[in-house]
């Protein structure tokens, strides 16, 4: 499925349903993330789990999820954990989907909240809306 048109929006929702029914984690289960997202997107939701999951999940849970998807095994064309990382991201950045790979200090297991901290300059906002997500279900 194509990613979310409004990525930002997906991820501030999808973040804002998780904390609030989790607490806030550096990494959720799939499960957790695709319940969120039926609770939120109902028909939609299958559309986008995959989309959530590769922000909220880490690597190794993306993974084994997906190897046990008998469709995905029989389709075998889902795009990789840090691909569709990258283009969730690609709002928050100058740089394009190809140069993603090429920033060294990127790394599949850093956590959502850590998005911030990666490879200086490059993520334009992302701690600000990080935060925001929080200031807004203390509010």
């Amino acid at each position: 499925s194509p990613a979310p048109k409004n990525k930002k929006e997906y991820i501030q929702t999808i973040a804002t349903g998780l904390v609030k029914e989790h607490g806030k984690k550096k990494f959720y289960a799939p499960i957790e993330v695709i319940n969120v997202n039926e609770k939120i997107y109902k028909e939609e939701a299958i559309n986008y789990y995959w989309w959530g999951m590769c922000i909220f999940c880490s690597y190794d849970d993306f993974t084994e999820v997906y190897d046990a998807d008998e469709e995905n095994k029989e389709k075998n064309n889902m795009p990789f954990y840090d691909d569709m990382r990258a283009e969730m991201l690609i709002e928050f950045t100058a740089a394009s989907i190809e140069s993603w790979r090429t920033i060294p200090t990127i790394d599949h297991d850093v956590s959502w909240l850590d998005f911030g901290d990666l490879a200086e300059g490059v993520f334009e906002g992302i701690t600000e809306f990080i935060v925001g997500i929080f200031e807004a279900i203390s509010s």
